[in-house]
């Protein structure tokens, strides 16, 4: 168990986080959304990306990664799917996520992508918890692609 401070029972004064002193310092909290552990949590985010570009590499599949889409967001940011290509003259688009291992988190994490990107085409959230969940739908991927089970696992 680590000592983290931030949950009701923990015996500290102080339930903040004690690198970056903003957020409850819960196990949620140091996973992934702590500013002191944020090129942590951007590789975990790009070795996941780039096991996928490789995989589709391997069969054959031209991929485009980390490619603006014309239009802004509602909040006026730029999207960026994660990886982009075609298949059967469709246009398809994979957005890797990490998200905290608890049902509503990886819920709301697949969901926000889905809005995110569903106006530009077809849009395949990649989530990934960050301790190890692996979201029912992310099979939906290798059906699609047709991977074998066998490299998919991998």
């Amino acid at each position: 168990m680590l000592p983290l401070r931030g949950y009701p029972w923990a015996n500290f004064d102080l339930k903040t986080c004690r690198h970056c002193c903003s957020g409850y310092e819960t196990a949620s909290h140091v996973i992934n959304d702590c500013r002191y552990n944020l090129q942590q949590y951007t590789d975990r985010h790009n070795t996941i990306q780039d096991e996928l570009v490789s995989l589709l590499e391997k069969l054959g599949i031209a991929t485009t990664i980390i490619k603006r889409l014309p239009e802004l967001s509602s909040h006026g940011r730029q999207r960026r799917p994660d990886i982009e290509f075609s298949l059967a003259s469709s246009r398809l688009m994979i957005d890797v996520t990490v998200a905290f291992d608890r049902w509503d988190d990886v819920s709301s994490a697949y969901q926000r992508k889905i809005d995110r990107y569903k106006t530009f085409g077809t849009i395949k959230p990649l989530l990934v918890g960050s301790l190890g969940f692996w979201h029912p739908k992310n099979d939906e991927i290798r059906s699609i692609i047709a991977i074998n089970h066998r490299l998919w696992v991998k």
